[in-house]
């Protein structure tokens, strides 16, 4: 009995894999193409950044909006609490949102005919990037996202520098010749495989970057002109136009993002927060 024990444990000591028969068969090892992740890696950054996590507080803040009472679950920002905290949306957007995206970038930089799909995960990639340092200020970000590297204390980055790079990527993707290049309309639910609305999103991206470091030693206010009277950032001026003499409420998808979270398309009715005595007080005023 002795001898034979040894024998199979000496057979099968190897053979951890022998009882691994249950595997799902809808779970992914690995991705294989870039739409996989298309229409899911943008969607931690509508919630967070663009919805209530983190543009609630920052109007509690500037006195754009308040709690309605009896709701009391965002009286924290309101009261400038210091105890408060983003931690699940630094979570949600650093290993969601920024990691499917730089899966998408890695799969399909040096695929000639996905050019496209690495163009929109690195235009994304670069507005959320803005916003993290912006909340957050000096952070990991040349190390970040490597833990399948061994690199799992990354070392954190002053914010100018951050923004530098940052201005560097949007200039590379900028300087991308797109033309051939397409992108499955249902896959990308922003701009519906539009490149061209694409490129005119990185073009006002950059604006974005270069006006946030007006008090810093990188603001340049003759670049910013020259960036604004270049025939190719003609739309700026335009685009953020309404149509019509009045604005109407009733345009699902067109509304102020805070205002499509409580009665918009997504069916997320909130009445928690109303406009702020301060800020309508100050309407009246002007």
């Amino acid at each position: 009995i002795i001898l034979f024990s040894v024998i199979a444990l000496s057979t099968t000591w190897g053979s951890r894999d022998y009882l691994d028969v249950h595997e799902d068969p809808n779970a992914l090892r690995a991705t294989p193409e870039a739409t996989v992740l298309l229409p899911t890696a943008p969607l931690p950054v509508g919630p967070h950044i663009i919805g209530p996590d983190l543009r609630l507080p920052r109007g509690c803040w500037v006195a754009s909006w308040h709690p309605r009472s009896p709701a009391s679950r965002f009286q924290t920002p309101c009261d400038y609490d210091a105890t408060i905290n983003f931690n699940t949306a630094y979570l949600s957007i650093t290993s969601g949102a920024l990691m499917d995206l730089k899966e998408i970038a890695e799969l399909t930089k040096d695929d000639e005919e996905n050019q496209g799909y690495y163009f929109i995960a690195e235009a994304l990639s670069v507005f959320t990037w803005q916003v993290v340092t912006d909340l957050w200020g000096d952070m990991p970000y040349s190390e970040a996202l490597k833990g399948d590297e061994g690199i799992l204390h990354p070392k954190a980055n002053k914010s100018e520098d951050i923004y530098s790079d940052l201005l560097r990527r949007v200039d590379a993707l900028l300087a991308m010749n797109l033309r051939g290049q397409s992108v499955d309309a249902s896959y990308d639910f922003i701009y519906g495989g539009s490149l061209n609305r694409w490129k005119e999103f990185v073009y006002s991206l950059k604006l974005k970057l270069m006006i946030r470091q007006s008090e810093t030693s990188g603001y340049s206010n003759a670049n910013v002109l020259a960036f604004i009277e270049d025939p190719n950032t003609e739309f700026i001026a335009s685009s953020a136009k309404i149509a019509g003499s009045y604005w109407d409420d009733s345009m699902d998808g067109k509304r102020h993002p805070m205002r499509e979270f409580m009665t918009g398309g997504a069916t997320y009715t909130s009445n928690d927060v109303i406009a702020c005595k301060t800020f309508t007080l100050a309407l009246i005023h002007i």
